[in-house]
């Protein structure tokens, strides 16, 4: 009787065991994908200011070029759009992440819209860039909103906190974000505005 017990015990402990792992495992994967979610954010946001686009907005907007292009690639976010089921993460959160790369999308596609027009209208392709940078500042007010959720989601803060702060140099979201909007917002000098209707 006591082999019978021995044998139904170790079975018990040894699924049990299985079970655990299993669940460790799926709870170590929703974790490094959040971690890597929140990094593809930052670094998104990194590769802005590195190029620092806003100057190169601000260029734009008060003298277009009479004739240039836009390329862009469609396949920017692809760790969130392949694992967003299994990310575990709450509704509000996943908002923030979602309205963060449709911003962005958005952003992109008036910064076509600005290069389509180009020459033959350049108030329209001055209001597309605009229109731009502000879908812009919308989409980095969003990605400070979820890199904040994210972090008060992981457990162990402090490794994410260092990880923005490496890249995105100790720079604030929000404050990029306010830049932006600064450049969406800053009015066109009258000069150039005269030059346009001439």
């Amino acid at each position: 009787m006591s082999n019978i017990s021995d044998d139904v015990l170790i079975a018990s402990l040894t699924l049990a065991g299985t079970v655990i792992a299993f669940f460790v495992r799926e709870w170590m994967k929703r974790r490094m994908l959040r971690q890597m979610l929140f990094a593809e954010i930052c670094s998104f946001i990194a590769v802005i200011e590195t190029m620092q686009l806003d100057s190169s907005f601000e260029s734009l907007i008060k003298s277009p070029p009479q004739k240039w292009s836009y390329v862009s690639h469609e396949d920017y976010f692809t760790l969130f759009e392949a694992n967003a089921s299994g990310l575990g993460l709450d509704g509000e959160t996943v908002s923030h992440v979602v309205a963060c790369y449709e911003f962005m999308k958005g952003a992109r596609d008036a910064r076509r819209s600005a290069a389509s027009w180009g020459a033959d209208n350049l108030e329209l392709c001055r209001s597309e860039l605009r229109r731009s940078a502000d879908l812009l500042a919308h989409s980095l007010d969003e990605a400070a909103q979820a890199t904040e959720r994210l972090i008060k989601r992981d457990f162990r803060t402090g490794p994410m906190k260092r990880a923005m702060e490496r890249i995105l140099h100790s720079r604030q979201i929000s404050e990029i974000a306010e830049r932006w909007r600064t450049v969406a917002d800053r009015p066109i000098p009258a000069d150039i505005t005269r030059s346009m209707t001439s």
